[in-house]
């Protein structure tokens, strides 16, 4: 998650240099951070395995370690 959360630095810096320091805003900064919270958005949807699986469908952690 952290990883995820920090491919937002570059969207945040821009953001910063455009109303701190009055940088232009230009159709290329544009663009990248567009596609950068594209690829954040399609990184964190889920899969379709994810989908098709019911919930609870993982195994009782107690079950991996008793003894039978």
């Amino acid at each position: 998650m952290a990883a995820l959360i920090s491919t937002l630095e570059p969207v945040v810096t821009v953001l910063v240099a455009i109303v701190f320091l009055g940088d232009p805003l230009e159709v290329r900064v544009l663009l990248g951070g567009a596609l950068v919270l594209s690829a954040l958005f399609l990184t964190m949807a889920p899969s379709k395995k994810e989908k098709l699986l019911p919930e609870n469908t993982l195994p009782d952690p107690g079950d991996i370690f008793s003894e039978e």
